[in-house]
């Protein structure tokens, strides 16, 4: 199949599994937990590479972000989830 990835758990290979993640999502619903540790290093690390933090920040004290539903409290100089805000108080 060209242009085909194969699924680290089953083996297939399939134009609709991510080259990235490496899993197709028959085995991410099947075994989300034994794929779990997998997904979230894929996560990490896609996230390091834009300097974003790999948890929601919930730093008290610190500024609160009402953005979106993750509502981030940023200590100084810390930045939210998503990247759109910075706590940069002086």
């Amino acid at each position: 199949m060209a242009g085909a990835s194969q699924c680290l758990n089953c083996h297939q290979e399939s134009n609709v599994i991510s080259q990235i993640l490496s899993l197709c999502a028959s085995c991410i619903k099947k075994d989300f937990e034994k794929l779990l540790p997998r997904i979230e290093q894929v996560h990490a690390a896609s996230r390091a590479r834009f300097n974003l933090p790999e948890k929601i920040p919930q730093n008290t004290p610190g500024i609160s972000c009402d953005v979106c539903i993750n509502a981030c409290r940023m200590a100084d100089g810390e930045t939210g989830y998503y990247g759109l805000r910075k706590n940069q108080s002086r």
